[in-house]
């Protein structure tokens, strides 16, 4: 059998101010929206969240226009933000957005996004033994001692999946606080606490990754649709808070770094030590669908694993459909429906993706309907549209849990890094599935590195891999500015003052990750250059083994490597060069892999090649 994997990210929460009606005077609440206001961090000044003239809040207000005291200023702050930027999220027009300009310090603003929210079998198909005395789980505690941030759309806390059974209590470390209440915004939610799962489906008894690890809850999202503010006073509030882990199933909108709040406020978390996973978004199979895409977050896809919740479609002449779903109603009518294709009515578009209103003068009543993925419309609002126009079911034709594993490596390694985390579980990934075979797509073609990134996580591999290219936060400067970013937009993401002419800038093929993305026109030799860190055994050596693909040559240099100690780091240069024909535009794809001489360990590179 080959089983749908689906990776879903359970939420957190954090602070909520209310906003109480406004004086005459004051601008219509339907004229005010809210604005993400960013500002140049002070020198030399400490800024507290309570108790004196320096309090961040009061020197937050100092920049909001005059017209605003004719409410309360208080009243119009949503956020203010200590970890995550220097700024604040307010209710503003557009006139008195524009007023704050003039203020010195201040940077931008911005009128907030809307953000989109994007398992059982898991642990054993990933390697992991039941058994917690052995194997991966072993080494790592079963993530005891690791505090895994999530951000979503929350949970019901009382919930037997996170009970307290057995737990012990929190580390430490841990400063937040439980906050409940039902106010529609962001909100510390949930015990700090975690269990093995004790619901059943399908026989098995259920359990997270890293089920000793402590959930912390932070809930921004209200359906399908959640709060950009809200996600950055989410991150704030989980650096403040002490979290090791933070994982997100919510897309931004494709921008720049420095206009993305994710981009934002998770490397703030990067450069205070925690490991931040996101999901690769909702859209695809097909190129430039993925979100998330930052070098200091991993990235994560969604997958098949080899066991499936099925849903069965019999058609009349008894031919069976194979899908699946995680809707199993045992009083389903058995009788016999019509099915509708939407797309073959020829309307427009919107009605392929069962989009907003697209079915409003289609017959769906009693039928089943056909929808397809994609359109920027949800999974949840396709089938929304459906029910509101009498469609019987929908079939949606065309979807991770990396977090609960970086959980496991920052338990057996609390010391490493976020970038030594991330590459770990893109080197030790596997690209053969269980009987051996290359991994297959959704349409059963061989899969690339583009449909599979560095491939599936290995979680035994994971927790021991030798050697990982590790990235000092201010190791991604000479990146941003080599990216063509100016000093003011690599100031936001950095948080501090940068002057891009006085840094070497480097192409994004150079900085030291673990995967090579390149282009390479004829008569090219291109070098980069990437350093190891050993963290396997003292005394080893490793030799390199290019597995390039035909026309293309590439040459390491040195192709050994001896380490003394642990800790201990050796830089390599790869020179990439085309030697016969290649088709212009295609793409091309190789493995770099350095083998210990005991053959205890194999680090593997991905290499993906654009012909120009």
């Amino acid at each position: 059998m080959k089983p749908f994997l689906l990776f879903i990210s359970l939420p957190l929460t954090s602070t909520f101010f209310s906003f109480s009606q406004e004086a005459s005077t004051a601008p219509e609440k339907s004229d005010l929206q809210t604005y993400i206001v960013f500002l140049d961090k002070p020198e030399g000044r400490t800024l507290s969240t309570e108790g004196s003239d320096d309090d961040l809040r009061s020197w937050y207000t100092t920049f909001l226009p005059e017209t605003t005291l004719a409410t309360n200023q208080q009243e119009r702050m949503v956020h203010s933000y200590r970890n995550v930027v220097t700024g604040f999220a307010t209710k503003l027009t557009p006139q008195e957005a524009k007023a704050m300009e003039d203020k010195e310090g201040f940077v931008s603003a911005r009128v907030e996004q809307s953000l989109s929210l994007l398992t059982t079998h898991t642990p054993k198909f990933l390697g992991l033994q039941q058994q917690q005395d052995l194997g991966a789980w072993n080494l790592s505690n079963v993530g005891g001692g690791v505090i895994i941030g999530l951000i979503d759309s929350g949970i019901k806390h009382d919930h037997p999946s996170f009970s307290d059974e057995g737990m012990p209590p929190p580390p430490s470390k841990w400063k937040g606080k439980c906050e409940f209440n039902g106010k529609q915004t962001f909100i510390r939610q949930g015990k700090l606490q975690g269990s093995l799962f004790k619901a059943q489906m399908c026989l098995d008894k259920q359990m997270g990754i890293a089920p000793k690890a402590h959930p912390a809850m932070y809930k921004i999202c209200l359906s399908d649709e959640c709060s950009e503010s809200g996600l950055l006073a989410a991150i704030d509030a989980a650096i403040e808070d002490g979290v090791d882990v933070l994982s997100l199933s919510i897309s931004d909108r494709s921008s720049p770094f420095y206009d993305n709040a994710i981009a934002l406020g998770t490397f703030r978390a990067i450069q205070s030590g925690i490991f931040v996973s996101c999901s690769a978004g909702n859209s695809g199979p097909s190129k430039s669908s993925l979100v998330n895409d930052a070098p200091w977050i991993l990235t994560i896809g969604v997958s098949t694993i080899d066991r499936e919740i099925r849903a069965t479609v019999v058609l009349g002449n008894n031919m069976k459909l194979h899908g699946q779903s995680a809707y199993q109603p045992n009083d389903f009518n058995s009788r016999q429906l019509s099915i509708i294709d939407p797309a073959t009515t020829g309307i427009n578009a919107s009605t392929t993706f069962c989009e907003a209103g697209a079915l409003k003068n289609i017959d769906v009543k009693g039928k089943i309907v056909i929808c397809e993925i994609g359109g920027e419309v949800t999974r949840i609002k396709k089938g929304q549209e459906v029910k509101d126009n009498g469609g019987a079911t929908m079939i949606l034709i065309n979807s991770l849990a990396d977090g609960g594993v970086a959980a496991l490596i920052k338990s057996a390694h609390p010391d490493w890094s976020p970038a030594s985390v991330k590459s770990t579980i893109l080197t030790t990934a596997y690209t053969l599935n269980r009987g051996g075979n290359a991994i297959s797509t959704e349409q059963n073609t061989s899969a690339t590195l583009f449909d599979m990134g560095s491939g599936h996580v290995n979680p035994p591999l994971a927790l021991n891999p030798g050697l990982v290219y590790d990235i000092h936060p201010d190791d991604y400067i000479p990146y941003l500015c080599g990216l063509g970013y100016n000093d003011k937009e690599v100031r936001l993401i950095v948080q501090r003052k940068v002057n891009c002419s006085n840094v070497s800038s480097i192409s994004e093929a150079q900085l030291n990750y673990p995967t090579f993305s390149i282009s390479l026109g004829s008569g090219d030799h291109k070098t980069y250059t990437r350093t190891f860190t050993n963290v396997g055994l003292p005394n080893s050596t490793y030799t390199c083994k290019a597995l390039s693909r035909e026309g293309v040559e590439v040459k390491v240099m040195p192709n050994e490597i001896k380490f003394m100690e642990l800790g201990e780091k050796a830089s390599y240069s790869m020179t990439f060069s085309i030697l016969g024909n290649v088709t212009i535009s295609s793409i091309g794809e190789c493995y770099l892999v350095w083998s210990s001489a005991d053959s205890e360990y194999d680090v593997v590179s991905a290499i993906a090649i654009v012909f120009v």
